[in-house]
């Protein structure tokens, strides 16, 4: 009897241990945390680690979460591995990333085909719209920022004749073609277009052949080479208007680029540090007091991407189909860079403003352009 006894015991503890290790769920976590980008995706890391911290806080009976981060350099056949590594080996349903759009595209049909959602803080090609029922971004399409730049560079600077300067990517190609359509259609003309490789360091030869287009303007989209583009302009004594995208808001552009990158212009989600908006004042105090920094817009991006995903998966846990209509179902989120509303797509749209640095500043030009 004391046998069975002591066997029953030993079997109700091995299966207790196994039910502990069942109720702990994990979410993957896919970010360039090395190579030239690192800095775009330690600032989301930092965002997702206050939002994650602070949750567990005020939940200490959830069930248990693991954040499983793994370092994709920003390259797609690595986070393609990535992905496979978290689904695979570590069994997660749900996967934050990637950073970028050439990431994400080559992740999503293997996300969409073992039903993996896949949520992306900043993957803005267009074609990610398409990409699958599993696959959600809380960054606005580039449809959308290609757009708003259009209209700036048209209407406010009052340019006519503009040259593109764009990385070779999906990223690249997906702004650029939607700010030439968008620009042409207002009565603009692109008078120069040039590609380059990522991690590109020498632009001389692509800015003498736009210099030599005579344009009033330069759309440059880019990630870690704007510091270097901006340099080798101003060395180069090219005299017009300049305007970029978000990624320019990084101390290292103006490192890099010292007065040449005063006077760029830049389109930007409208979250303010300064806001009076109680979550956003919260938001910033908190990352200051935790980083010892002022949180920019990709710790806010993190931060919000992982407070929507708390609010899909309460409850959702073990099923991946329930975590995305949980998502699809959410309207009106409130957070540091504005409400969140998924269309059918898992697409969203934000309030845009553009800023411009002036002085060694990062500064707001215009807080809500339309």
């Amino acid at each position: 009897m004391k046998r069975i006894l002591g066997f029953l015991i030993v079997v109700f503890f091995i299966a207790s241990c196994c039910n502990q290790k069942k109720e702990v769920y994990k979410i993957g976590a896919i970010l360039p945390l090395s190579g030239d980008v690192a800095v775009y995706g330690k600032n989301l890391q930092n965002g997702i680690n206050l939002a994650f911290d602070e949750y567990i806080l005020k939940n200490p009976n959830a069930k248990k979460i693991e954040l499983i981060y793994e370092d994709s350099k920003a390259d797609p056949k690595i986070a393609v591995n990535a992905f496979t590594k978290l689904t695979s080996i570590n069994k997660c349903n749900l996967i934050l990333g990637g950073f970028s759009s050439s990431e994400v595209l080559s992740m999503a049909p293997i996300a969409e085909r073992n039903k993996v959602v896949l949520i992306s803080p900043t993957a803005s090609s267009p074609k990610i719209t398409y990409a699958g029922e599993y696959i959600f971004r809380t960054t606005p399409s580039d449809n959308f920022d290609g757009e708003i730049m259009a209209k700036f560079a048209f209407k406010e600077l009052q340019l006519k004749n503009v040259a593109l300067l764009y990385v070779n990517n999906d990223y690249g190609l997906g702004i650029s073609k939607v700010f030439k359509i968008k620009f042409e259609e207002l009565g603009g003309n692109i008078v120069a277009e040039s590609s380059f490789e990522i991690g590109s360091e020498d632009f001389k030869t692509h800015l003498l052949a736009i210099k030599n287009a005579k344009p009033d303007g330069l759309y440059i989209i880019a990630s870690s080479e704007i510091g270097n583009v901006l340099k080798q302009k101003t060395e180069l004594a090219m005299d017009f208007k300049v305007f970029t995208v978000g990624l320019a808001e990084n101390p290292n552009v103006i490192n890099i680029a010292g007065k040449g990158a005063d006077s760029v212009y830049y389109s930007y989600p409208a979250y303010q540090i300064e806001s009076s908006d109680s979550i956003v004042s919260k938001f910033v105090s908190d990352y200051m007091e935790k980083y010892g920094i002022v949180p920019d817009v990709l710790g806010a991006y993190g931060y919000d991407l992982m407070n929507i995903v708390f609010e899909a998966i309460e409850g959702n846990y073990e099923n991946s189909d329930k975590i995305k209509n949980a998502l699809y179902s959410i309207k009106d989120f409130p957070g540091v860079t504005g409400n969140t509303t998924f269309d059918n797509n898992g697409d969203i749209s934000k309030t845009a403003g553009i800023k411009m640095i002036l002085d060694g500043e990062f500064k707001w030009y215009i807080n809500n352009f339309k």
